[in-house]
């Protein structure tokens, strides 16, 4: 938390001034600078500080999502600005991307990730720094068959018969296990031959029951509050002066 001391000597002198000149100048200028560094935090440094914490697949996702709870009333004492996260302009089944940034901010343990996108099957771009295809979102992927529920002699001949059953554009969830994760392919085609038949697929996911990923703590919203916080004896200087013009003007 940053604090607005107006007892140092950037702000003893306007201070000073506010209070001899009307009983409302001094509050209604605290609540300025107070509000002033927490729109400065939203617009301004919390993008640069989340631009150089977290791989921003979404540029304009926390300017999007940030919101500014401005600080009111006339006990200068009791006054607090705020910035936080809101996920009420995500859409429906998206609110876990910003209740997560909670552990983003303090550390912790953020579970149901039992999948994990592979870079090069489903991003667009095949780039970590992208996106996953829409097509590839877990809401929207279905038609998805268990090779392990499949009958064969061993597990790819069960991916084979799954693959078979999913059909070009349906979703295989790998029979084996590569240290204990699984994968989940795109079937890409199915073309009979005199050996066989041959699947192309695609690796989206990778999948492991009840996985849970330990973030460690970035504190990427204290450091921005505390770069806009270096600016609040001007802020209150520059509110100052406004309600000293405005009273003045009367």
């Amino acid at each position: 938390m940053v604090t607005l001391n107006v007892n140092s000597n950037d702000a003893v002198v306007m201070a000073d001034k506010l209070e001899r000149l009307h009983k409302s100048a001094f509050p209604l200028a605290v609540r300025g600078a107070l509000n002033k560094a927490a729109f400065n935090t939203k617009q301004k440094t919390l993008l640069n500080t989340t631009s150089k914490t977290f791989t921003n697949r979404n540029k304009t996702f926390f300017k999007a999502n940030s919101r500014v709870f401005k600080a009111g009333g006339w006990d200068v004492k009791t006054m607090v600005a705020e910035v936080g996260m809101t996920p009420n302009r995500l859409r429906s089944g998206n609110e876990w991307a910003i209740k997560e940034l909670e552990q983003q901010e303090k550390g912790g343990t953020i579970g149901g990730r039992s999948m994990i996108p592979i870079d090069e099957g489903a991003r667009i771009g095949k780039s970590y720094n992208r996106n996953v295809r829409k097509r590839y979102r877990i809401s929207d992927i279905n038609r998805v068959v268990d090779a392990k529920d499949s009958r064969g002699k061993n597990n790819k001949e069960k991916f084979v018969k799954a693959s078979i059953h999913a059909g070009k554009g349906g979703f295989v969830l790998s029979a084996d296990e590569k240290v204990g994760k699984r994968i989940l392919y795109e079937i890409r085609g199915i073309k009979r031959t005199g050996n066989g038949t041959k699947i192309k697929f695609n690796p989206i996911y990778s999948y492991k029951e009840g996985r849970k990923v330990r973030v460690k703590a970035t504190h990427f919203m204290e450091r921005s509050g505390l770069i806009s916080g270096k600016h609040m004896a001007k802020y209150f200087n520059q509110e100052g002066k406004r309600q000293i013009n405005r009273l003045m003007l009367k």
